[in-house]
């Protein structure tokens, strides 16, 4: 690591990255952001969960009132504990194409969450969308209604979870996406649907350019390919141990796993630059 190198910003995701695969943050992690706290490093949650859900997170770290970047960097902003969410930016997808994923997922039988600003809907009822719930903490707000929830605007993501019944669903409605949006394939199987404008180095790029920091000084982790811009725009990346070769090979360091507490290991790593 370059000697010039002070870490002000780090920015973690959050599934396989800050949590354990059992949906754990470990003693060894809550020291480490600590640490960078005390340290006076902004700490800066990344994720395609929704704010809401990430402000959970926050309330459990110490984080509640730092920016995060939510929905896949659809939604970036503040979640004050005593107000409204504070929008910097949002992305969200083009009317017309969001009722074209709804009709592909209906045709092929399969649920989707459909995530608007401050709450989320499921398509029909599934094992699936309990799932995500349960996970995430945040209930869904019900069934969808396309027709109503299009009247203001598109959803931020379209998230189409994995399904027991039909493995292969993801790719499939991956291969029918309208030009104009952008599809990952995230952690368990998940597609995030996006607008290409929504990225997590986007927002980490703007957070950090409201904070006052310099690229230069942002420190990243992460374990999935959504991942691999914030390592772009930062001055030292750590892939996780459970990462793909892809996404461990576009890091500048490869930490331990999520199990193994990687997270901490690679705070440490930036603190001690």
């Amino acid at each position: 690591m370059p000697s010039s190198f002070s870490l002000r910003l780090f920015a973690s995701d959050v599934d396989g990255t800050l949590l354990t695969f059992d949906h754990h943050i470990t003693d060894e992690v809550r020291a480490a952001i600590g640490e960078a706290r005390a340290a006076g490093v902004h700490v800066i949650l990344a994720s395609a969960r929704s704010p809401q859900a990430i402000a959970i997170l926050q309330d459990d770290l110490g984080l509640r009132g730092e920016p995060l970047v939510g929905l896949q960097g659809a939604w970036v902003g503040e979640v004050p504990a005593d107000g409204a969410p504070v929008a910097y930016a949002k992305h969200p997808l083009p009317v017309d194409a969001a009722r074209t994923v709804y009709e592909t997922c209906q045709r092929l039988a399969t649920p989707l969450c459909w995530f608007a600003e401050d709450e989320w809907f499921y398509s029909f009822p599934a094992q699936v969308v309990d799932y995500e719930a349960r996970v995430t903490g945040i209930a869904p707000a019900g069934e969808l209604d396309v027709e109503r929830a299009l009247e203001k605007q598109g959803p931020l993501k379209i998230m189409v979870p994995f399904n027991p019944a039909d493995p292969a669903v993801g790719s499939r409605v991956l291969a029918d996406l309208p030009d104009g949006l952008l599809g990952q394939l995230t952690g368990e199987h998940y597609l995030e649907i996006t607008t290409p404008s929504a990225d997590k180095s986007h927002g980490v790029a703007l957070i950090a350019e409201r904070l006052g920091v310099d690229r230069a000084h942002i420190a990243a982790a992460g374990d999935g390919p959504n991942d691999i811009g914030m390592f772009s725009i930062a001055g030292r990346s750590f892939a996780m141990g459970n990462a793909s070769p892809a996404v461990q090979e576009a890091a500048s360091q490869v930490t331990g796993t999520n199990a193994e507490s990687g997270l901490a290991l690679a705070i440490r790593e930036a603190l001690r630059a």
